[in-house]
């Protein structure tokens, strides 16, 4: 298996359950009142996130119904800090997406139930449950650093 660990966030999930892929959306997500704690913080990069996540934070909670902002790429470098933030982990076989008009970019991971294809053995491990405690602890550790 790969050493580097994915998040099943932002990815098409063939094959899987759409619970399986929520559950990491799920742990990390950061609510108001952990953007209130970022903001007191009141660093460059706690100033920096807040802004850059601003948008997208309003979009997911008017339209997706989410509680805040799921952080896909916030929880992917935080398992590649601490790997045992990452609770529960399914092996896949995981590719990047180069062709689809709908899904280019994004990771597509699992069974190919629609063509056929053999299925290739898996080559990574993807985080299905991860301690949205320690992730925010990271999170704001960080965050929190003076500049």
């Amino acid at each position: 298996m790969s050493s580097c660990n994915f998040v099943s966030l932002k990815t098409s999930h063939q094959g899987r359950s759409a619970y399986e892929a929520a559950i990491s959306n799920r742990d990390s997500v950061l609510v108001e009142e952990d953007y209130d704690q970022a903001a007191s913080l009141n660093t460059k990069r706690s100033r920096f996130f807040i802004a850059s996540n601003n948008l997208r934070r309003t979009y997911e909670m008017k339209y997706r119904g989410a509680t805040g902002s799921v952080n896909a790429d916030p929880m992917a470098v935080s398992l590649a800090i601490d790997p045992s933030i990452g609770m529960r982990f399914m092996q896949v076989f995981v590719r990047v997406e180069l062709e689809g008009e709908y899904t280019r970019g994004m990771l597509v991971y699992g069974d190919d139930i629609y063509s056929g294809h053999a299925i290739p053995p898996a080559n990574t491990d993807v985080c299905i449950q991860a301690n949205a405690a320690k992730f925010k602890a990271l999170v704001f550790k960080t965050l929190a650093v003076s500049d």
